[in-house]
């Protein structure tokens, strides 16, 4: 269900607003996808295995049947139109998701742990079960119904045309976001401190995306600055120590990256009404986001230099040319 209302003030100005409802049923895939794979969670290779939650080694392990995740989404935001061409758009939202679909934090299994210890009690539930090859299996994860999440933020948006006569023309934009996100609910059952911690701050909180666009007669050319801000990333220390929260000196395992700029840029030429030509660059100036500081459980080991996991690009610049005919 959604409502959803705007109200115009004048011819330059007006708000709008709504609320709605949503959901998300979970995907065959995620019902039913079985995989094992070899990972290096302390440097030494181990057997991890997804399984399906309504499977047996899942079950054996305590875990549930897939629901639907749902939604409430509101939104409040105002736009402007000026005569000169300018044109903004603001607006607030605030998404909150219930019973969100998440991987849980790998549960050890491991026949020769000591009596009592989570590793060897998952082995022997496994054993139970009748999981065949349950010794052979080091860690265990699956697809649940974790928690619920609270996303708030805003969006920028803002257009404006410039006219030089026989020089050609120039539309500037620009879009901003601002982007909070937080984990509710019984979280600590399904997520260890690390992955709580970076679910929550590996994203950036900035984004922003700058673009111009210049045309005359036959030729186009565009340049686009990225900003990504600054994100936080957690590891457990080098003997498996646990993670609290931010704040904690480097030694705990938190490295803050910081902010950086992406630049693009790309030429056409349309040579005539069927044929454009096309030479451009992402990334020109071949950047590169922070690079891992930090020796920890999983993500920083084994030679890996960036940050994978992370939205911000850490594969350089990117260079291209393109023929494009159309008849």
């Amino acid at each position: 269900a959604k409502i959803a209302g705007r109200y115009r003030i004048n011819d330059q100005f007006a708000i709008r607003s709504s609320v709605g409802t949503g959901f998300r049923a979970p995907t065959p895939g995620q019902q039913g996808t079985i995989n094992v794979a070899t990972v290096l969670p302390f440097g030494v290779p181990i057997a991890e295995g997804t399984f399906p939650p309504g499977g047996p080694v899942a079950q054996a392990l305590g875990a549930n049947e897939l629901e639907p995740e749902t939604a409430v989404n509101y939104t409040l935001g105002a736009t402007a139109d000026f005569d000169n061409g300018l044109t903004i758009t603001a607006d607030l939202y605030r998404i909150e998701i219930d019973d969100r679909t998440r991987f849980i934090s790998a549960r050890d299994v491991n026949p020769n742990a000591d009596p009592g210890t989570p590793a060897r009690e998952n082995f022997e539930a496994l054993a139970a079960a009748g999981v065949p090859g349950a010794n052979t299996i080091g860690q265990v994860s699956w697809l649940t119904n974790a928690f619920d999440t609270v996303t708030t933020g805003f969006d920028l948006v803002a257009s404006y045309p410039l006219d030089w006569g026989d020089a050609g023309s120039t539309t500037l934009s620009a879009a901003i976001n601002w982007n909070d996100f937080r984990a509710e609910g019984n979280f600590e059952e399904f997520l260890d401190t690390e992955d709580l911690f970076d679910f929550e701050n590996t994203l950036p909180n900035w984004r922003g995306v700058y673009t111009a666009v210049h045309t005359i007669n036959q030729f186009t050319i565009m340049l686009r600055g990225s900003y990504f801000g600054e994100y936080e990333n957690s590891q457990e220390n080098g003997n498996g120590g646990p993670i609290t929260g931010p704040g904690l000196p480097p030694t705990a395992g938190i490295q803050t990256f910081d902010g950086v700029w992406f630049f693009d840029l790309e030429g056409s030429w349309q040579v005539n009404q069927n044929v454009r030509v096309t030479l451009g660059g992402r990334n020109i100036f071949d950047e590169f986001p922070d690079e891992l500081n930090t020796i920890g459980r999983s993500d920083q080991c084994c030679g890996r230099v960036y940050d994978s996991g992370s939205v911000v690009p850490w594969q350089g610049g990117y260079y291209y040319g393109r023929i494009a005919a159309e008849f």
